[in-house]
This record gives structure tokens, sequence and C-alpha cells, in this order.
């Protein structure tokens, strides 16, 4: 369906804010190695997807309940870009607590990492969750004539058919990401710039990767 489409498109700016949003800050070292670079990484994907924000709030300095607070809050605005997404009819609505469990099965692996001018490179490889990737062809194959009128939905009513339509999307996507499953690994480098001691998460890269977990095209 082009809605779901466009809904995940919607979603993956979304998660492109989250991201940025935490990782824009920067450890405050004048002195960096690889390993930090790594560890800053990892751990601003740790937090941004998975809600983890005790390490990167050890690594830069910051409160972790403003990070914890922060990430709640992106959450929130993420669930919204799903409100379109629900039946009414049968109580059915991808909820926060779907979004969440969206963000924990992203999947990666931060490798190394190199010093270049001015800072870092880091590699991470990622693996794009394409759950929802077949989604349309799933629900067709259930929203059969035969399989809607077995349901006690009247196939020639159109209002109960949206309704049972978004209902069997919902567990769909819900049970995608209960079984995710994943593309071909996908190596991204990732820079750290640094400048006089404060570091940042380039916003191109970062954009990169997250479309790269989502399964979206540049």
């Amino acid at each position: 369906m082009k809605k779901i489409k466009k809904i995940i498109k919607i979603f993956v700016i979304g998660l492109v804010c989250l991201f940025i949003s935490v990782l824009i800050i920067g450890f405050l070292n004048p002195v960096w190695e690889t390993t930090d670079a790594i560890a800053f990484v990892k751990s601003g994907l740790d937090a941004s997807t998975k809600g983890d924000t005790k390490k990167f709030a050890e690594l830069s300095n910051i409160n972790e309940k403003d990070l914890k607070s922060g990430f709640d809050e992106s959450l929130n605005d993420l669930t919204q870009s799903f409100d379109t997404i629900k039946s009414e009819k049968y109580n059915k609505y991808f909820s926060k607590k779907n979004v969440s469990d969206l963000l924990k099965i992203s999947k990666y692996r931060v490798e190394s990492a190199k010093e270049t001018k001015g800072g870092f490179k880091v590699k991470v490889i990622v693996s794009p969750f394409i759950g929802f990737k077949h989604i349309e062809t799933e629900l067709e194959n259930k929203l059969t004539f035969e399989n809607v009128r077995n349901q006690g939905v009247d196939p020639e009513n159109a209002e109960e058919v949206i309704a049972f339509t978004y209902s069997e999307m919902i567990d769909l996507m819900i049970e995608n990401i209960k079984n995710p499953s994943y593309g071909a690994d996908k190596e991204m480098n990732i820079r750290v710039n640094g400048n006089n001691g404060d570091y940042i998460i380039s916003d191109l890269d970062m954009k990169e990767c997250i479309r790269a977990l989502a399964d979206l095209p540049n």
C-alpha cells in the first residue's frame, strides 16, 4: 500500500531528527583516540535506537535524565507519524510501544575507526530491516474475498473492509517486528569531526546510516 510506504518515509525523517538531536552533542576532550570515536558512535546509536542512554551520558558528561527525556519526547513525535495507521472499529493502533520495539530491532555493528584530518572515520556494518518491504503483498494475500467474508466482514461494505484492512496491516507490522528479517549487510562510514576538542558526528553520514537501517534508497 502506498500509505504505509509514505508513513515509513515520514517515520525515517523523524528518526533522523531523533538521531541528530542526540548525536549533535560531542565529547569535550582535547585528546582523542580511535577507541573514543568508536565508543562515541556506538553509544550514540544505542541511545537513539534502544534508549540505552547510560553509556552515552557517561562519555559526554550529560545528565542522563535529560537524555532520556529528550529520547522520550522524540519517541512521542515518531509515534505521531503512524497516527493514520489505526482501526478504531477493531481497537488496533500502532502504539508508542510498537514504535519503541521497531527502534530496538535496529541491527548494526560498530567495527573500527581510523584517524582522518580533523577527526575520525568510523566503520559501521548495518543490517537493513526489511520486515515491512513485503507488507503490501502479505496484506493482499490475506484480503481475499473469501477470507474477508470468513472473518464476518461484508466485502461489499467499503467502511468495514477499510477498518478490517488496517487491523490486519497493524497485526502484520507488529508480527514482523517481533520476528524481524534483515537484508544483506552494508558497510557505512560515519565521520566524527573535531574542532578544538569538540567532536560531533556528521549529519549527512548519520542520515545515510538511518536510511540504510530502514532499507530506504538514497
